[in-house]
């Protein structure tokens, strides 16, 4: 185990010599401290910015996995697509069944 402190509002972490090898293989430089790879890599849990952060990393799509879905969206905006997820029959949604709110197509 390798022990980790720093000197401002410091805490001691215990970390694995392979943990640490993972953490320090995220430094810009050698000389950039852990506590500034954990605050730049790991994003506070559950918030918004994380998914967005995380959304924003992913690699493009592949023009095959773009297809992918732009087909999935259309399944999903057709009424006649849509599947009654009691009985797994197609069951298009009319205004009425709908309390009167039109359905966005």
């Amino acid at each position: 185990m390798m022990a980790l402190w720093y000197r401002r509002g410091m805490r001691t972490v215990n970390l694995s010599d392979e943990a640490y090898q993972r953490l320090a293989d995220w430094r810009r430089d050698d000389d950039e401290p852990i506590s500034d790879v954990v605050l730049r890599e790991v994003p506070i849990r559950g918030s918004a910015a994380a998914i967005l952060r995380g959304l924003e990393e992913l690699p493009p799509l592949t023009e095959e996995e773009f297809a992918a879905v732009q087909s999935y969206l259309a399944d999903e905006r057709d009424p006649a697509q849509w599947q009654d997820t009691w009985t797994g029959t197609s069951t298009p949604i009319s205004s009425s069944d709908s309390g009167g709110r039109q359905n966005a197509a």
